[in-house]
């Protein structure tokens, strides 16, 4: 939720029973291209949106997946055709050969997110 808004609005929906308004949900430029992997339920926030706020949502949605190119952070390329893995944390695209790891495993972090678990 709160790749679509920020933390106040979230506090807010978690306490207040606050629906997030059209005004709440970020521009697309502002939101993580993640949001747009099959992995994330957006859907799962809809009840707690305003009618405008899900079509605002809906409409960040289309506009991320018409002009989404991932870069992986460790090497600065695009994804592409290379194989990659996403951090279960921060839910980053790394290639898996820039991490060195060949096989995707049920949970995976990268090092930013794992050193912050310690």
């Amino acid at each position: 939720m709160e790749w679509l808004s920020n933390k106040a609005v979230v506090r807010k929906v978690r306490k207040e029973k606050y629906l997030i308004q059209e005004g709440d949900v970020q521009h697309p430029e502002n939101v993580s291209n993640v949001i747009v992997e099959n992995e994330i339920d957006v859907a799962s926030i809809k009840p707690y949106c305003s009618k405008e706020a899900w079509k605002a949502v809906i409409s960040l949605m289309k506009k991320k997946k018409k002009n989404t190119i991932w870069i992986c952070p460790t090497c600065n390329y695009q994804i592409e055709e290379r194989p990659s893995i996403l951090c279960d944390s921060c839910l980053v695209l790394h290639h898996m050969d820039c991490v060195k790891t060949k096989e995707h495993s049920k949970h995976w972090f990268c090092d930013k997110c794992y050193a912050n678990f310690k």
